[in-house]
């Protein structure tokens, strides 16, 4: 029985699978503003404002073009983990143990009460696991001297989370004693592929008297969105409950929504006659959703210290067709003899639901707004500041919890500092991250001119290279920007 109710629940955990895939927020930051722990409002300028904030596309500019492209690196950024797991928690209920059995072979770990209670309290607020990888495969910025900055970028994001409820840790270590009831309503579950074609235009305004306004700017980004892959639990509301005589009773109660591209070859298992063909997916595969989203952005610079940057970002929809599914599960769940193949099939269809083609369905986009403020502090306190520092603040709210996005707010501290304008010393920046769906982050990076190219890296986890064991995420950012 106890084997019989985790197998079910691993089927809830991994309902994904429905989509047996063969083969292989909107936008992704760069590492400039990873390195500053995502403090990108009033920082990103130029090419970076692209997708963030483009009402400072004519910020900063000091060439007439630059780009990103796929030489000599390109703008890749990777971030994956846990919110309720260490690395030394980890191998502490899953490393085994240091005892040997008479082969000389390492033995199980057996949890007393105490390791149990340790273990469920990982989960008491719902575990979560997240991985993103935001890729921009090409992007470029054209500036005038009179009509204002254009620029268009390709990018790309994968995102996966996950929120583990205590339920699945409570049938680990109890099984299913009798009288006991599990809620699995907990459980939540998204991930997709998008790409953005960003078609970017930014101005400077003359809105206030110059003399207590150096500049003011706004920007509209239009996108077209192609999804390549999506999957979401929309809603479960099921639960479990044994018996006296150890009968299991209650509610199957969910629904899991899906699309791929024709490029990816899904198998849902309910269509007998799906074409089985190999997945291809190459560098342009076919979209299984569209849709359209907007940017827009202001910025404002008061004097020589102090900035600041609003931005709303991925307003906007995406329809999902390709390979469109759906799983259903609405109807009461009995077993009560385990030995019954035909009882234990039934519960499982209960739990996982039946599948079906649907024709359509529609997901949002991980609508945020951005609002930043910076000072210059070499301007501010010259006397104490060697070159440029500069010191910026983010408050970022999502409006969803899409993946990428969070409702939580996220608040966030960063630093640039170049030590020799115009000499060879690298760019130096850290910042620091709280909120959101992301634990506490400390990040720090760099950057370098080679003639016309400016390498970057970064990573937004720096303070894990003192406490390793206490390792919750890993993540690293790099790329080049060329100006001319």
């Amino acid at each position: 029985m106890k084997k019989l109710i985790l197998t079910i629940c691993l089927s809830i955990f991994t309902v994904s699978n429905f989509a047996q895939v063969g083969g292989g927020s909107v936008a992704g930051t760069d590492p400039i503003s990873t390195s500053m722990a995502k403090t990108y409002a009033v920082t990103a300028r130029g090419i970076h404002a692209i997708g963030v904030n483009p009402g400072l596309l004519t910020w900063d500019v000091k060439n007439t073009v630059e780009f990103t492209a796929m030489f000599p690196a390109p703008y890749i950024t990777i971030r994956a983990g846990f919110d309720f797991m260490t690395l030394d928690e980890y191998n502490y209920f899953f490393g085994g143990s240091d005892q040997k059995n008479a082969k000389g072979e390492k033995v199980g770990k057996y949890l007393t009460p105490e390791d149990k209670d340790r273990f469920r309290n990982l989960f008491s607020t719902g575990g979560l696991a997240l991985a993103q990888t935001s890729a921009s495969m090409f992007a470029f910025v054209v500036n005038t001297e009179d009509a204002g900055s254009f620029g268009f970028g390709i990018s790309d994001m994968v995102s996966f989370k996950v929120k583990i409820p205590q339920t699945f840790a409570d049938l680990l270590l109890d099984g299913n004693p009798a009288g006991s009831v599990y809620n699995f309503n907990g459980l939540a579950t998204d991930m997709w592929w998008l790409r953005k074609y960003s078609l970017s235009y930014g101005m400077d305004l003359d809105l206030f008297d110059k003399r207590d306004v150096l500049k003011t700017s706004a920007g509209i980004s239009l996108n077209l969105i192609h999804g390549f892959m999506y999957f979401g639990i929309e809603r479960i509301n099921t639960y479990l409950e044994t018996g006296p005589n150890f009968e299991i009773t209650g509610q199957g109660d969910l629904r899991a929504i899906m699309s791929f591209s024709n490029s990816i070859n899904a198998n849902y298992g309910f269509d007998s006659l799906a074409n089985k063909s190999e997945t291809s997916v190459g560098f342009f595969p076919d979209p299984a959703g569209t849709g359209f989203g907007i940017d827009l952005g202001f910025g404002i610079q008061f004097d020589d210290i102090w900035s600041v940057g609003v931005a709303m970002s991925n307003i906007g929809s995406i329809t999902w067709k390709s390979q469109a599914a759906e799983f259903v599960s609405d109807g009461p769940i009995y077993l009560d003899d385990i030995l019954s193949q035909q009882q234990r099939d039934s519960l499982v269809s209960k739990i996982k639901g039946e599948g079906r083609y649907i024709d359509e369905f529609s997901t949002g986009l991980p609508t945020v707004l951005r609002i930043g403020v910076s000072a210059q502090m070499d301007k501010l306190i010259p006397d104490f500041f060697t070159g440029h520092f500069l010191v910026a603040f983010d408050y970022n709210q999502g409006f969803n919890n899409l993946p990428g996005n969070s409702t939580k707010p996220r608040f966030s501290l960063g630093m640039e500092w170049d030590p020799m304008p115009d000499g060879w010393f690298p760019y130096l920046r850290t910042g620091f991250s709280f909120g959101g769906d992301d634990v506490f982050g400390w990040a720090i990076g760099g950057s370098f001119h080679i003639g016309p190219v400016e390498l970057m890296a970064a990573t937004s986890d720096f303070h894990y290279i003192f406490t390793p064991n206490k390792t919750q995420r890993v993540s690293f950012s790099f790329g080049s920007r060329w100006h001319f």
